[in-house]
């Protein structure tokens, strides 16, 4: 009996760490993503529009989609608990 509670405790602490791993990368996604929204902005409020805050926005946009995809990951880990 005492294997077996060791083995879910195990499983349970497993989970917990995914899951603070998947939130704690999701964290650091949204700080990119404002801190380059915020670069090309203020690039663009005194230069206006060019190559480097195009790549910028680009980078922004791969790094949402990344976002997307980290945030079903955990949505989906929830619905399973």
């Amino acid at each position: 009996m005492s294997q077996l509670l060791a083995l879910e405790e195990s499983n349970t602490t497993l989970q917990l760490l995914d899951n603070l791993n998947l939130a704690i990368n999701e964290a650091r996604l949204v700080r990119r993503i404002m801190d380059m929204s915020n670069q090309a902005e203020n690039i663009e409020s005194t230069s206006g529009p060019s190559i480097r805050t195009q790549r910028l926005r680009e980078e922004v946009k791969k790094l949402e989609n990344h976002l997307v995809f980290i945030r079903s990951r955990k949505s989906e880990k929830e619905n399973q608990a």
